[in-house]
């Protein structure tokens, strides 16, 4: 009973309510993309995807710098107001750059143009929503800050399938996000209960500035790293294109966030205390355990849809969003590599070396900047060909780096990923000698129903045996 009692307290933590609520957002934002598929053509979504995109790119500033020199500094009484107008005026040189490029695009893709000046008052919703989403972390507020990302969210999806409904079509997915950002902001300002003060302190705005600025280059590295492809597809080829890239993307990134996730917030808790005792082999135990479990779980995942991406597409999204699916396929194959990506971070900073893994970062953009320059122009494929293939050369050499911080020898490693890899194995075979068996119904939906469903009960009973055998071990915090 007392071990019972200790499950439900683990449960009811604030981490756990905090990667749940994320997850279900994920699960939310992916949700929509297969929603507006049933509504949309590829080339409205790739439009509306620019636009977004932008947006994206441009509210992410907002917080970031001086949202994390809000977090950092002790006195918030001192800091909190004079941080507000800071964020706001990065809000506002937002919204004027989405205005401006808005205009520029002029009459030649007026969706595009509409998409980029509707969003330019959503920074402007950014910023006190920003503001107090710092708040509630500084105040470890962590299930008002989740139920206020989450909430928002769940509520616009309704306003997108009310409208697509209506026959709005890509104006339904901009009242979307703009129903998202107004019920975001309104819920974290309520969650904070706290209201910005008309005071501005010269010397808080210098120091945040000084802060703010290295963070802000960051930044930019990671953001092109995520939708580089994005726009350089947008400068090079049909809107059509950018739309079949950022649906696949989104349709992976969102299942990757949703296995990934829990095992990057357990890994972060054991390797950071690990590192606080100062106990490098215990790190290295972690590691090994946290990247079994990982591939245990997703490889099998990714290479079912990497298989069946190309008709899961076809059959439940739109059959004439056809070539998102070997986007997927593709992207799928490339999140293999993401098990030893992930766990870069924490094994570096635990060892105290924080200049190997900006390398690595800077390495590989500088790779998917040359590849995606060279295949973009081909389509969006390629495109795909180009982002996998600075994955996978981050997951290489993050594996190698690694390997030889923890002093382990291949072996362990070996010894760690050699059952998850013939679980995978095994799944693949099953999912390929089903899918072309004959036996199976010969509706599209059936048939692929039955193959994951056979393939995922051949998983649960293969990974239960596993876990029991102690062959491969739950990720701890």
């Amino acid at each position: 009973m007392p071990k019972l009692f200790g499950i439900f307290r683990m449960l009811r933590s604030d981490i756990v309510v905090n990667v749940t609520a994320r997850t279900c957002s994920q699960v939310i934002s992916l949700l929509a993309v297969l929603v507006a598929g049933r509504f949309l053509t590829l080339e409205q979504f790739g439009a509306f995807s620019i636009g977004s995109t932008s947006y994206v790119i441009g509210v992410t500033f907002v917080y970031t710098g001086f949202y994390e020199y809000l977090l950092t500094k002790k006195n918030e009484e001192e800091t909190r107001d004079t941080v507000f107008f800071l964020m706001l005026a990065v809000a506002v040189l937002v919204a004027l750059a989405l205005i401006v490029a808005g205009l520029a695009i002029g009459p030649q893709r007026s969706i595009i143009a509409k998409v980029l000046i509707t969003f330019s008052v959503l920074p402007l919703l950014a910023a006190p929503a920003a503001w107090s989403e710092a708040l509630l972390l500084r105040r470890k507020s962590i299930r008002r800050l989740s139920f206020g990302n989450f909430v928002p969210e769940f509520c616009a999806l309704f306003v997108l399938i009310a409208f697509l409904e209506l026959g709005w079509g890509i104006e339904a997915l901009i009242a979307w996000r703009v129903a998202a950002g107004v019920l975001s902001t309104a819920s974290l300002c309520i969650c904070a209960l706290t209201r910005p003060r008309f005071t501005f302190n010269r010397t808080v705005a210098r120091e945040a500035v000084r802060t703010a600025f290295p963070l802000y280059g960051s930044t930019a590295t990671q953001l092109f790293s995520g939708y580089g492809a994005d726009m350089l597809l947008a400068l090079m080829l049909s809107p059509a294109a950018v739309g079949a890239y950022r649906a696949g993307s989104r349709f992976v990134s969102a299942m990757a966030d949703v296995i990934f996730r829990p095992v990057k917030t357990l890994s972060w808790s054991r390797i950071g205390r690990a590192a606080r005792e100062e106990d490098k082999t215990a790190m290295a135990e972690a590691w090994i355990k946290h990247v079994g479990f990982l591939a245990m779980v997703s490889w099998p995942v990714f290479i079912a849809v990497m298989l069946l991406g190309p008709r899961l597409v076809t059959t439940f999204i739109n059959p004439g969003w056809s070539n998102v699916g070997p986007v997927i396929s593709i992207l799928a194959a490339a999140a293999l590599f993401q098990v030893f990506d992930l766990f870069l971070e924490p094994m570096m900073i635990g060892h105290g070396d924080r200049r190997v893994f900006p390398m690595i970062r800077i390495i590989s953009l500088a790779t998917m900047l040359l590849l995606l320059i060279a295949l973009a122009r081909f389509g969006a494929e390629y495109a795909a060909i180009a982002v996998a293939l600075s994955r996978a050369l981050v997951g290489i050499m993050a594996v190698v780096v690694l390997a030889r911080r923890a002093k382990l020898g291949w072996r362990p490693l070996t010894a760690a990923l050699i059952m998850p890899a013939a679980l995978a194995g095994f799944c693949a075979i099953f999912v390929t000698m089903a899918d072309h068996s004959g036996l199976l119904p010969s509706r599209a939906a059936e048939h692929l129903m039955l193959v994951g469903g056979g393939a995922g009960l051949i998983w649960i009973v293969i990974a239960g045996l596993l876990l029991f055998s102690r062959r491969v071990h739950l990720p701890t915090g």
